[in-house]
């Protein structure tokens, strides 16, 4: 929003960056924004589970990056002569 700052006003009939601020207010009363945001914030869509990834797809990954490093490792040794 700072880099759009000094475009403000400048063409034919633009409003000033304070008319733009004093509109924004007047239309979305700060007590209003507060109270709908921690409204929102507060509840969690119908059928969400929290999110974020589960146990099982932990372990997995853990598991298959385990075996990765034991296959590299196998295949970096010197062969015996």
């Amino acid at each position: 929003m700072k880099d759009l700052k000094a475009q403000v006003g400048k063409g034919y009939g633009s409003p000033t960056y304070g008319e733009i601020v004093e509109d924004c207010q007047s239309q979305y009363p700060a007590s209003v924004r507060t109270a709908d945001m921690q409204a929102a914030g507060s509840t969690a869509p119908s059928g969400s589970t929290g999110g974020g990834i589960n146990d099982a797809a932990v372990l997995g990954i853990g598991a298959l990056v385990v075996i990765g490093g034991f296959a590299v490792r196998k295949n970096t040794r010197p062969n015996p002569a």
